[in-house]
């Protein structure tokens, strides 16, 4: 690839007319000569300056020297945070952009290929860590590194493949990068970007719950109801094995006036799956939506028996309590009967949180619940992220 990369710019040195040395050709010795760092400052400026920003070999040069020092031993010491593979894959897309009789194109490609593999781990990685941890930014610095992934595979064409066969010796395909990117855009706040990837793959039938559960919460906070059904009706029919889309769909018919049809399908699925807590949570929300809260109670109950720390069941009683609370408070209840109902759903939210510490929901009834129980140092901690 170096070689060809050299010959490409030997041959592209012949055809300029005899003048001056450009700033792109210093930089281009000064990497030759390891001396990089030199090398980045002189690319730097003719990226910036008049002839220089609009010819394709000054950033075809800028990108050589920004994945030379990306591939540096000391690259994370030294120029961490500087998205040194980021920049190199711009400057190769400007090359190409300006390369209209593509006499470069094909060394460029080459590097981007490279690249791209690294770009590929890079933000599965971010992905896992900024999912789990509910981190907005990292999955924002995730979806940018999968958005560079995405327009290699336009870029590379018929060399994409070799990207196809990296993923999959990671288990991993391109309908997964495509999942984790929609996610990453969802979670970092980016929702209608989102929604087009997460259209896409239903157009694809992809068979990841997420991608349907997903759809569903944003028609549904948008009050598009019909919509969030037919996103659900399309993962059952795509993901026929998922018990969480089976039971959002329940949940989804109790919200669009259907609440029968969804309770009869919760009490099949609790058959189906005995030792699921969730069939279970999902009928004690039914029948909340029905205005049984005494049956809403029991369904609650027996969620938590199937599965004693699930964060779903806990996370609901707690905040069954923590409404039937607020309702006696506003009845003139006395102190101690409205006390032992808060203790009673700060109990279950302190299991719930374990299961799952940022969950924002969860994370507002303890900081209340601390607060109106006077333990002011705990809803501190909460509110400051230093508590679980």
């Amino acid at each position: 690839m170096i070689k060809y990369a050299i010959l490409m710019l030997f041959m592209a040195l012949l055809a300029l007319p005899q003048a001056k040395a450009q700033r792109w050709e210093e930089a281009w010795e000064l990497l030759k000569m390891k001396q990089t760092d030199t090398a980045r400052m002189v690319i730097d400026k003719d990226a910036e300056t008049e002839p220089g920003k609009n010819l394709a070999m000054t950033w075809y040069v800028r990108g050589m020297v920004y994945k030379a020092l990306y591939d540096r031993d000391d690259a994370q010491e030294k120029y961490a945070g500087d998205n040194l593979d980021l920049v190199a894959f711009d400057a190769y897309k400007k090359a190409i952009a300006l390369d209209k009789n593509h006499e470069i194109t094909d060394g460029i490609l080459e590097d981007i290929l490279a690249l791209t593999e690294d770009m590929a781990q890079v933000g599965l990685d971010l992905f896992e860590k900024g999912y789990d941890a509910r981190d907005g930014h990292l999955l924002s610095r995730s979806a940018r590194y999968l958005d560079c992934v995405e327009e290699s595979f336009a870029l590379l064409g018929p060399r994409g493949m070799n990207i196809h066969k990296m993923l999959n010796d990671f288990s991993l395909d391109k309908r997964t990068l495509d999942v984790c990117r929609a996610l990453a855009k969802d979670g970092s706040g980016r929702k209608e970007d989102a929604m087009d990837i997460y259209q896409k793959l239903v157009n694809e039938k992809s068979a990841e719950p997420a991608v349907y559960l997903n759809m569903k919460e944003y028609y549904q906070l948008r009050g598009k109801k019909g919509l969030a059904l037919e996103a659900l009706q399309a993962g059952r029919k795509a993901a026929p094995s998922s018990l969480e889309i089976a039971c959002a769909y329940s949940e989804m018919l109790a919200d669009t006036n259907k609440a029968q049809e969804g309770i009869r399908l919760v009490r099949d699925l609790a058959r189906q799956y005995p030792g699921e807590a969730m069939p279970y949570a999902s009928a004690g929300f039914i029948e909340e939506k029905r205005g049984n809260p005494e049956s809403a109670q029991t369904y609650y109950q027996k969620a938590l028996d199937a599965e004693p720390n699930d964060f779903l069941a806990n996370f609901r009683m707690g905040k069954f309590f923590f409404k039937k609370a607020e309702e006696n408070k506003q009845k003139n209840a006395t102190k101690t009967y409205v006390k032992e109902l808060q203790e009673t759903s700060l109990h279950y939210a302190e299991i719930a949180a374990q299961a799952d510490p940022k969950h924002p929901g969860n994370t507002r009834i303890m900081y209340e619940l601390y607060t109106s129980l006077g333990q002011k140092e705990k809803a501190q901690m909460l509110k400051s992220g230093s508590i679980n």
